[in-house]
């Protein structure tokens, strides 16, 4: 299940509470008006994951200090401060004066952890293609914010190549493809689904792709797509309902199992799996459950309106009563394909099934929603299962 909750800390690579982290000695008045402001961001992700900032007020100021991610959200904070006085402003934004503040991974996945050490949680994986702004430095340890879903952790610096400004723009305009399945390059590496690499060439049957050796890596069409967004919600629904089918079929003949942080191969969690499969669609969704529930919109909010789902939407569990554990992917039918400790890995559930684990399913039941891309009409209620 994913993810507790720790204050004040960093988190699963986020801060929780940033304002109660640096404010201790905060003002009633001003950590209100922080709290306030901080509501007003991406819940815990996004802006939000990396605002982190102190107010004290000082000679008949208020001085601000600590970080925001970019200018807009700077100005706006500085206007609802000067509502309760003169302010000064010590704030940093990115990239907080480094030289070189991007980078992208250039392996074949890294850990992303809560802190700048091996043994602290893990919080996400990155894969190949994952590029990042970078947030700051200790040892051998960088911390970044990733682009494509926001999210924020640790990852040794080894696994990343930095990148000036320029070089980092000519970068992510070069044509990509994203891997549907693991591959296995010329030197025994493992590239995993969700990596995207750069298009050397294109063919109607293949696809010639620069591997992170150096080397060209060719491969089927059918194992590679031109990495872009997906607007079509009719087209969508289909691709996401059957890239869950198909990496639950490859896990019935392959080793996995349930990996918190996890997602790379078939080793994720429940949110892991949520993420790589939308991204395998063409969709960048946050990374952790609740994160997920608080992007999407609301659908069948108690679970005898489950007849309102559509293949496509996410199913959200809570043990708590505070806010979503545990998700996965309706395909249709009552299924739900997620990965869960209970089954160790991926798994099949049918939400109206009779098993002890299905009607626990039931129980801490806390909402389904449909992720904005596929929040329009022309959507099936229904699709073909494993076709």
């Amino acid at each position: 299940m994913r993810r507790r909750l720790v204050v004040p800390t960093l988190v699963g690579g986020l801060w929780m509470l940033s304002t109660g982290a640096w404010g201790a000695g905060n003002e009633p008045d001003l950590e209100r008006a922080l709290q306030a402001f901080k509501k007003t961001l991406p819940t815990n992700y996004g802006a939000g994951g990396v605002f982190q900032v102190q107010a004290q007020r000082q000679q008949g100021k208020i001085l601000l200090q600590g970080r925001t991610l970019g200018l807009a959200e700077k100005q706006d904070l500085l206007k609802t401060m000067a509502a309760l006085g003169r302010v000064e402003d010590k704030i940093a934004i990115f990239p907080y004066g480094q030289p070189k503040p991007y980078a992208r991974l250039v392996s074949a996945y890294a850990d992303m952890r809560g802190e700048a050490k091996a043994d602290s949680e893990l919080a996400s994986q990155a894969i190949l293609g994952d590029s990042f702004q970078i947030l700051g430095h200790s040892g051998n340890w960088i911390e970044v914010f990733r682009q494509w879903d926001g999210y924020v952790g640790w990852i040794e610096a080894d696994n990343l190549a930095v990148m000036d400004k320029g070089s980092f723009s000519k970068w992510t305009k070069r044509p990509k493809a994203v891997l549907l399945e693991d591959v296995s390059t010329d030197s025994n590496q493992t590239l995993y689904r969700g990596s995207i690499l750069p298009v050397v060439h294109e063919s109607i049957q293949a696809w010639s792709l620069a591997s992170p050796a150096g080397d060209t890596l060719n491969l089927a069409r059918s194992q590679a797509r031109a990495y872009q967004i997906e607007s079509k919600a009719p087209a969508l629904q289909k691709r996401v309902v059957s890239i869950a089918q198909q990496i639950y079929t490859i896990s019935r003949s392959a080793p996995y199992h349930y990996l918190w942080g996890g997602t790379k191969g078939l080793d994720l969690d429940c949110s892991g799996f949520n993420q790589t499969v939308f991204r395998l669609a063409g969709v960048a969704i946050p990374r952790d459950s609740y994160q997920q529930q608080g992007f999407s919109l609301p659908v069948a909010k108690t679970i005898d309106q489950l007849d309102e789902l559509r293949p496509g939407d996410l199913v959200f569990f809570n043990e708590n009563k505070k806010r979503a554990t545990h998700t996965g992917i309706y395909v249709g039918d009552g299924i739900l394909i997620h990965s869960s400790g209970h089954n160790k890995g991926l798994g099949m559930n049918n939400l109206r099934g009779d098993s002890e684990y299905e009607r626990f399913l039931r129980r801490i039941y806390w909402g389904s929603a449909r992720v904005p891309a596929l929040a329009k009409t022309g959507l099936a209620s229904s699709l073909p299962l494993f076709t």
